[in-house]
């Protein structure tokens, strides 16, 4: 749907708009609106108990995208629901974040896409530190891996009913690999990677606030990466915030010109 100057930005782009929600569709509850004049894509999960719904889009264009976004916005708001709307850009693209404001969007994080060629990054053991554990993702585990996830991203950010449809297809076939680190009976990290056909995509990178600063995420991070090893992986894609950044740029990712700035209602 979204086209790039980078293949592999329209490979992480179309991975993000598919797994940022429950692929099953919350069993058909949420709806899917493909806005074809503007090229934009709306989920909508007023019908569910989520109160949280996306708008997928490149930049406001003229007046009439700000006419479009102005109706998409007030159908929620007199629902007291939140949106959450995304805009993908290549990186010569200008986003004028004080837009939203008059549409009663407040900006919320920015990413920017990386890419890392796996061939030319050495392998690493990076030992679990001492008092952890590091397991693969169970159903018994999904509660608190979605609480841990709220956490890192905050609560109504992400569309957490998903990994219970992850963890269903990956018993057919292997779609992904979440990975999570407990500390006595709490989750602390998380994270996972997507097996693509042209590349693969590290996500849901999250750290405990309080457990920072202990090497978790190059646990987290290194464990994905030998997982793509054993799949002879050679593209290796995410997207970093700017703190991120530096430590994805110091492991051999190097950014690609995506971005991805996010916008939030908060009704």
């Amino acid at each position: 749907m979204f086209k790039f100057k980078n293949h592999y930005n329209e490979i992480l782009a179309s991975n993000f708009i598919s797994y940022n929600n429950d692929p099953a569709l919350n069993q058909g509850l949420i709806k899917k609106i493909n806005h074809e004049e503007s090229n934009w894509l709306e989920i909508d999960s007023t019908l569910t108990e989520l109160k949280i719904n996306f708008l997928y889009s490149y930049p406001l264009l003229d007046e009439k995208d700000r006419e479009n976004s102005k109706a998409i916005i007030e159908k929620y708001t007199k629902l007291n629901q939140n949106i959450i709307w995304v805009m993908l850009c290549d990186e010569d693209q200008s986003v004028e974040k004080d837009q939203f404001k008059d549409l009663g969007l407040e900006y919320e994080v920015s990413y920017k896409a990386m890419l890392m060629n796996l061939k030319e990054v050495p392998s690493r053991d990076v030992k679990v530190p001492q008092g952890f554990t590091l397991k693969k993702l169970a159903f018994e585990d999904l509660e608190k891996f979605k609480g841990q996830i709220d956490e890192g991203f905050g609560k109504g950010v992400i569309d957490t009913t998903k990994y219970a449809t992850l963890l269903k297809i990956n018993e057919s076939q292997k779609l992904c690999d979440p990975i999570l680190i407990y500390h006595n009976d709490k989750v602390v990290g998380t994270g996972n990677i997507y097996y693509g056909p042209q590349a693969f995509v590290i996500d849901d990178i999250t750290i405990n606030k309080n457990y920072r600063g202990q090497g978790l995420a190059s646990v987290i991070l290194y464990n994905l990466l030998e997982k793509a090893r054993q799949y002879n992986c050679e593209k290796l894609l995410l997207v970093a915030t700017k703190d991120g950044l530096p430590i994805y740029k110091k492991m051999g990712f190097n950014e690609t010109g995506l971005k991805i700035e996010i916008f939030e209602t908060r009704n």
